[in-house]
């Protein structure tokens, strides 16, 4: 076919809520069947894991649940962190359990230390849960602001109602001594979610275990595996307008492409979401298809015009 005008374009690897990102992180608000979530990066297998887990609002009245989420950059952290965070408060809320959720996720680092960092989620955490009336059955105290994350958060379990729980997801983190420390604030009536690349945190989480009450569960994403670029092609090609508004993929591109290597489907949504950017204004591939020639010359075009620029 003949390739269609610029403004009756698309690309198929642009999400709505970033729009003008390449790999923005999934915050899916459908029901645990939709198809935005693709079984790469050990998604599913960690995400049945955390529901076992959770088995209730027993579990955290008790003793409260802390979970990290360890992996390479780009493998799908923050998506499961969402995803997870999503069905827990949904499940929670059909116990008849009032949550509140808090994300901060997108809290500026600001170059501070560990130690200001995880203080300064600590104090929005109390801001938060005292203006919320429905949540607390006492008063809670003045703080300063030296007072440290389990100080904190211990004030607040105990002002909590019982029929309440606090879900929290902490800003990413550097080092795994960060994640260590949003998991020793955990408390009684908390979720907490934690993520970090930092390759030490697979070998901290056995640590855990006799460092606080609250139980801990370690979720963990990778690299794609084979057969995961056929499955993440087929979840986002397979959609109205292919061959029309946008060329097709062909279902081996991405595998062939990874050759075996150690990709994150970060890198490789970026990659696509650059080629069919790239498509949107100019000539489509032979075939109307991209195939994995296509994918490579893409790339190297892209480094020469780089490198040019030196």
């Amino acid at each position: 076919m003949s390739d269609p005008s610029p403004n009756q374009r698309v690309n198929p690897f642009r999400r709505d809520e970033a729009l003008t990102t390449p790999n923005p992180p999934l915050k899916c608000s459908h029901d645990e069947h939709c198809t935005c979530h693709v079984d790469i990066d050990h998604a599913n297998e960690s995400y049945e894991f955390f529901q076992t887990a959770l088995k209730g609002v027993g579990t955290l009245q008790e003793a409260g649940l802390f979970v990290a989420v360890g992996g390479p950059t780009g493998c799908g952290k923050t998506s499961l962190v969402n995803r997870c965070a999503t069905w827990a408060r949904k499940r929670l809320e059909s116990e008849n359990t009032k949550t509140l959720l808090l994300n901060f996720s997108g809290l500026e680092r600001d170059g501070q230390t560990i130690e200001r960092r995880v203080r300064k989620v600590g104090t929005r955490m109390y801001q938060e849960v005292s203006s919320t009336q429905q949540l607390v059955t006492a008063d809670l105290p003045q703080i300063d602001r030296k007072i440290d994350l389990e100080e904190l958060t211990y004030a607040l379990s105990r002002a909590m109602a019982p029929d309440t729980v606090l879900i929290v997801i902490a800003p990413p983190a550097e080092r795994a001594d960060e994640v260590a420390a949003y998991w020793a604030g955990t408390q009684q009536k908390m979720l907490v979610f934690s993520e970090s690349s930092d390759e030490g945190l697979h070998r901290r989480k056995n640590e855990w275990k006799i460092n606080n009450v609250a139980q801990p569960v370690y979720l963990r994403t990778g690299p794609l595996r084979p057969g995961d670029g056929v499955a993440f092609r087929n979840a986002r090609i397979n959609i109205p307008g292919r061959g029309e508004t946008f060329p097709d993929l062909d279902p081996d591109a991405i595998d062939e492409f990874t050759g075996g290597r150690d990709l994150s489907i970060g890198s490789v949504q970026t990659l696509l979401w650059m080629i069919y950017e790239h498509y949107k204004n100019n000539p489509w591939p032979t075939g109307d298809i991209v195939r994995r020639r296509d994918l490579t010359s893409f790339i190297e075009k892209d480094l020469e015009g780089r490198a040019g620029k030196l």
